[in-house]
């Protein structure tokens, strides 16, 4: 990537697809399609800064702020001394972003200036991350633990993280979470319940609950079709359609060069579109069929995206080369149990929500509009169903030690292997870039942090949080559950409390936990202020009143109730309120959780109803009396 040097001695680097354009006291890029541009200025760090250096690049500026969130140090990079984001108001209807990021160094204050359309923000979100991390000021050093030792902790130190963990859930709002963490000896470091399993229960978690562990799933999937690569099913280069041929997507190349690395490697361009199957609860084979009108929105190889379907695509395309005679569902489910389930011991382990029920999981949680945590019905949860190994499975923090016990063990377990060392390794190469030290693998990703070499995926859902993540030279791994869908913030700051106690990392995890209970609130608070839920102000929904369908999102529904407004779709509801934004656009707006505030349909005077999500607009169509 070339490198730009700034007026201070500080450089960063940035794509060579971006213009890059060096004017006084500021550098200047412009994203390849031009609706994509950030200003990058370093100035003193006094009172006003941001405001001068607006007025540096546009003396007319006079948007309001609409958020403003500190930020940790531990969230920017090792030597940074504080940080902030500022979000700007503006219409809903203009689908584009203004923002700001503010990190302090020395006295100096390194401002990014932000300006992208929202589309644009999805399709090359992954180069601003790379840009924005690779700013260093000149003679700036992170704290580097590489030579660092585990270090064994005291029974003082563990009460001290059992009082950490329990304060910080009461602060971020936390029904229940789990935690272990293994060494490659096999040893239990700790595996540990807290808290319950859902709000108003006295039940506690235990290392033994299932939570849905999200897109933590992608790694055992790539794990499956590691070992599937073993013996000869199929090959990291193996052309989906020789196995699916029904794959198809709307580029033909693509579709041709499409193999099973590339599915999980978020690297073709393919991009997101989950609310195909948040709103659409549907079979793989329809999934597949659907995807025939898909196409990329960046070259191959171009950029970080990060599509489940796709992923989807892989994990199938295993699973019906293994099992071809039963249905992608099935052969999903057999593939994962005889592969990967049964040779881990992962016996608490599913892809099936009753079974995992049945085994005392724990409940789905997330925040209502007025931001009080409540319990959501599980069954929302089964938008995964279909793109199974993007996402479905539940699991147990004991269950996933023996995962993280093969990984340290280069696919070996208990003596026994597995899969092969080069089968697991091909996993962890560094692929596509995602950050300035960090790159997608298949399934894993692979960074640097403070020196260690950390792998690692997250997961999250309506309502649940995970994260697993590995030091492979070090030989120890940690994997922690909450079931809320807002847990990730607080699984940040347990990482960085047991790399405080670990390796000695500076002391952050606290902040972490304050700074993301401000953070937290505020978001609530904005959500809540943007809405109007009073009886008078929601009449102009009636008209819209009816049955609607969008080709992807299938059918929803709009009532009156005695209470106000409701939308209906295949498998979940909400009530509706409403926001008008400064241009006057009206949105029907869903307040019932896992989406309150989140999801937003915009009338047009057609009658129709429109989703913005950003690289894709979806048009609700309204059916008519005469249908």
């Amino acid at each position: 990537m070339p490198q730009v040097l700034l007026n201070n001695g500080s450089t960063f680097s940035y794509p060579d697809t971006w213009k890059c354009e060096e004017l006084e006291g500021r550098v200047k890029l412009l994203g390849p399609e031009s609706d994509f541009k950030v200003n990058c200025l370093v100035l003193p760090a006094v009172e006003g800064a941001l405001a001068q250096a607006w007025q540096q690049i546009n003396p007319n500026f006079d948007l309001k702020i609409a958020q403003q969130f500190s930020l940790p140090p531990a969230w920017l990079g090792g030597f940074w001394e504080s940080g902030q984001q500022i979000v700007y108001d503006l219409p809903l209807s203009e689908s584009r972003t203004v923002m700001a990021l503010v990190r302090n160094y020395q006295n100096q204050a390194y401002i990014s200036l932000i300006e992208a359309t929202n589309s644009a923000l999805q399709r090359r979100g992954a180069e601003l991350g790379q840009m924005m991390e690779s700013w260093k000021p000149k003679g700036a050093q992170e704290q580097n633990l590489k030579d660092q030792e585990v270090r064994q902790w005291s029974e003082e130190q563990f009460q001290d993280f059992d009082k950490f963990i329990e304060s910080g859930m009461d602060k971020l709002k936390i029904p229940g979470f789990a935690i272990a963490i293994m060494h490659r000896n096999g040893k239990t470091m700790l595996s540990k319940g807290y808290g319950v399993k859902k709000l108003g229960s006295s039940e506690s978690v235990t290392p033994d609950t299932p939570f849905m562990i999200g897109s933590t799933t992608k790694a055992l999937t790539t794990f499956m079709m590691g070992t599937m690569v073993d013996q000869g099913t199929i090959k990291w280069d193996t052309p989906v359609c020789e196995v699916l041929d029904s794959f198809k997507l709307n580029d033909p190349l693509l579709t041709q060069q499409m193999n099973a690395r590339l599915t999980v490697s978020a690297s073709t361009g393919m991009p997101r579109r989950d609310f195909d199957f948040i709103f659409n609860y549907s079979t793989p084979e329809e999934r597949l069929k659907q995807m025939q009108e898909m196409k990329p929105t960046t070259a191959l190889g171009e950029t970080f995206q990060y599509s489940n379907l796709l992923f989807m695509v892989g994990g199938y395309m295993a699973a019906h080369a293994y099992a071809p005679s039963k249905s992608l569902t099935d052969a999903y489910t057999y593939s994962m149990e005889e592969l990967v389930f049964k040779p881990l011991e992962m016996n608490h382990t599913t892809l099936k929500a009753r079974e995992a029920q049945a085994n005392g999981a724990a409940s789905p949680h997330s925040f209502d509009i007025n931001g009080e945590l409540t319990e959501i019905p599980v069954n929302i949860e089964q938008s995964c169903g279909s793109i199974a190994p993007s996402g479905a499975i539940w699991s147990t923090v004991k269950d996933m030690s023996q995962y993280l016990l093969a990984e340290l063990n280069h696919g070996a377990l208990n003596g026994k292997r597995v899969i092969s060392e080069k089968a697991l390794l091909e996993r962890r190469r560094p692929g596509i870039k995602m950050g300035d030290k960090s790159h997608y693998g298949l399934g894993l990703i692979i960074n640097e942090e403070q020196g260690l070499q950390v792998i690692s995926h997250g997961g999250g859902t309506m309502g649940f949080a995970c994260d697993l993540f590995f030091y492979p030279e070090k030989g120890i791994g940690v994997v922690m559950m909450a079931n809320s869908r807002y847990g990730h913030t607080f699984l940040s700051a347990v990482k960085q409390q047991f790399l405080e106690l670990t390796f000695g990392a500076k002391v952050q995890a606290e902040e972490i936990i304050n700074i993301s209970m401000s953070q937290q609130a505020e978001i609530l608070r904005k959500v809540r202020a943007d809405v109007s839920l009073e009886c008078d102000k929601l009449q102009w929904i009636k008209p819209y009143v009816g049955e609607y369908s969008n080709p992807h999102l299938g059918k929803t529904k709009i009532t009156q109730t005695q209470e106000g407004f409701e939308i209906t779709c295949k498998e979940w509801k909400s009530r509706l309120g409403a926001q008008i934004d400064q241009n006057g656009a009206r949105y029907l707006v869903l307040i019932d959780p896992p989406f309150p505030g989140l999801l937003k349909l915009q009338e047009k005077d057609s009658g129709d109803l429109f989703l913005d999500a950003g690289q894709e607009q979806y048009q609700f169509k309204k059916k008519s009396c005469r249908e």
